[in-house]
């Protein structure tokens, strides 16, 4: 299990030959096998020499941006860390292509932070895209076994699908090996505003992880 220490700051870690101890300011010495020390990180645009465009010599801007990519300074697009509160590649390259496009002067559309993955490189691996709670979404639960590769590969996991009352996709969660690729075509899927019992016909290749999904869809109620 888990045991939450909130608040709580650290003041030492200390490492042994088997173990870990952890001091923290309020007097407490928790002892564990390993310590994973994440810090975080936030963007530092100061020497760009922003704050010339406002009359602010310090540098100290917050840069906001509009579905393109255009930030409040008219000539300037921005995208990826430096505006993300989720720092991720993938996020920041559609932003990238969305507001190379548009400062070339193509039409293109805005940038649309639903469709957007989310993953995260566990073992088992996690992705989510979407949105899976609303007064109007139901949430279905199937699991890999549903699929032939689970078992040859002896893999395990699940899939959440998220379904609003027109029958549209709003969202989906993965559990399990593989899941940013297999999550992939839901992300298509919720763009294309086609009810999700249309792509019940689409058949992957067999025996792959990308028919996981396919497979979920198909458990779907009619």
């Amino acid at each position: 299990g888990i045991t939450m220490h909130e608040p709580a700051t650290v003041s030492a870690i200390h490492r042994h030959a088997d173990h870990v101890t952890v001091e923290t300011t309020g007097g407490e010495t928790i002892t564990t096998e390993m310590a994973f020390v994440a810090v975080g990180r936030v963007p530092d645009i100061k020497r760009l020499g922003l704050g010339v465009l406002h009359d602010d010599p310090s540098g100290e801007v917050r840069l906001t941006t509009d579905p393109f990519g255009r930030t409040q300074f008219e000539t300037i697009y921005a995208v990826g860390d430096v505006v993300n509160p989720r720092k991720t590649a993938n996020r920041a390259m559609a932003q990238a292509y969305i507001a190379g496009a548009h400062a070339a002067g193509k039409e293109v559309e805005p940038f649309d932070e639903k469709n957007v993955i989310s993953a995260v490189y566990t073992e088992p691996g996690l992705a989510q895209v979407g949105v899976l709670q609303g007064p109007d979404i139901k949430t279905h639960l199937t699991t890999y076994t549903y699929s032939m590769i689970s078992h040859i590969s002896n893999s395990s996991g699940w899939i959440k699908l998220a379904v609003n009352t027109g029958g549209l996709l709003s969202g989906v969660a993965v559990l399990g090996p593989h899941a940013a690729e297999i999550i992939t075509p839901a992300a298509l899927i919720m763009d294309s505003l086609k009810p999700v019992n249309y792509y019940k016909k689409f058949y992957a290749a067999n025996p792959t992880y990308s028919e996981l999904f396919f497979d979920a869809l198909r458990q779907l109620p009619a």
